[in-house]
């Protein structure tokens, strides 16, 4: 309700007694100043203004106090409400009273995990790329492993039981393909892992992993390479010792033996491929002549006992020695035949005619 008495007015300000008056009051048979007076007069009626102007009606006190109540159950059910969404989000809230204050409110939502639940994390540095990071039961992880980039070189090899290679590469990431995903692996050390490449193994022309060969390509060098050696197995086999080298199958290795001819095996002996044609107490000739025009000395250096000559064109000769020595010719007139003069038992004189072909001359001896 309204205040129903008019506050007084005064207008007189007066002065302010000092601090020891106002301590120790009116005494008896003082005369107070005006002024002193005055200034007491306007303070009051001052105050009383005031006193009106803020006052509240009574009605106003019981609506305030119930705005306040209602306020004040309204901050317990905010706290009650925000302490239930703590709990749910697995946050702690520790109170000393039925009702947390702001305080302990606070802490319990700090306590409150934020992000992925990190707890039963198992990655370390050592698992992840540099510098990537990740998060683990203590903390930020930033990685260890070393991003290799470009082609990098094997730190080791070795070889497998299987026959296969091993390649140690170095500690860290490496993407595959072909750049920054190869490995180079040295000549050395593919010969630590594989002694056997070396270039007395690998064939001369060729080259495996820089390795040259050293291999004699003996094939390609003769078509018929001579041997280092040889020696016979008297009725058995003929051996040919032939040089270091490789020889591809379809070459041949050889060894000179002047005295291996059919004149000197008996007659009908099969050595390799080659028939004899010595008769055995006989002793025998053949040669070849061109029939040119010419005419040439015979001197087999044996005693004949017979002996006959022809020729491609069909003309024939031939001589006999008699048991006394006398020595027979025989010259047929076909206008290619060779001819025999001269004769004695152990040489004459052949004459052959131009285009006449070639000559096959046989003496036999005694």
């Amino acid at each position: 309700m309204a205040f129903d008495k008019q506050v007084p007015t005064w207008g007189a300000p007066g002065v302010e007694p000092p601090e020891s008056k106002k301590q120790e009051g009116w005494q008896v048979n003082d005369k107070p100043p005006a002024a002193w007076l005055n200034w007491f007069m306007s303070l009051t009626a001052e105050s009383l203004k005031e006193l009106q102007q803020k006052a509240a009606e009574k009605s106003d006190i019981t609506t305030i106090n119930s705005e306040i109540d209602g306020l004040k159950q309204s901050g317990v059910d905010g706290k009650n409400r925000l302490e239930t969404a703590i709990i749910a989000k697995e946050g702690t809230v520790s109170k000393q009273s039925q009702v947390a204050t702001f305080e302990e409110l606070d802490t319990g939502i700090r306590s409150i995990p934020t992000g992925t639940d990190t707890s039963d994390a198992t990655a370390a540095a050592g698992d992840l790329l540099a510098p990537k990071t990740a998060y683990g039961p203590s903390g930020k992880i930033t990685g260890t492993i070393p991003v290799l980039t470009g082609i990098r070189n094997a730190t080791g090899t070795a070889k497998w039981g299987d026959g296969a290679l091993a390649v140690y590469p170095e500690k860290g990431y490496q993407k595959g393909g072909v750049g920054d995903g190869e490995i180079k692996v040295t000549t050395a050390q593919l010969k630590a892992a594989e002694p056997a490449l070396a270039s007395d193994k690998i064939l001369s022309g060729n080259s495996i992993y820089g390795v040259p060969g050293g291999i004699p390509n003996r094939s390609a060098e003769n078509n018929h390479m001579p041997g280092l050696e040889s020696t016979v197995w008297p009725g058995d086999r003929f051996f040919i010792r032939p040089p270091h080298g490789f020889f591809n199958g379809s070459t041949w290795v050889t060894a000179a033996v002047p005295g291996l001819t059919a004149a000197n095996l008996r007659k009908d002996v099969n050595v390799a491929g080659l028939i004899g044609t010595l008769m055995e107490g006989k002793q025998l000739f053949y040669a070849e002549y061109p029939g040119d025009g010419t005419e040439r000395a015979i001197n087999p250096g044996i005693l004949f006992r017979a002996g006959v000559i022809y020729n491609d064109q069909g003309g024939t000769a031939g001589l006999i020695v008699t048991s006394s020595n006398n020595v027979i010719v025989f010259n047929s007139s076909q206008i290619y035949s060779p001819y025999i003069f001269y004769p004695t038992t152990t040489s004459f004189t052949l004459s052959t005619r131009t285009n006449s072909g070639t000559h096959y001359l046989h003496l036999y001896g005694r």
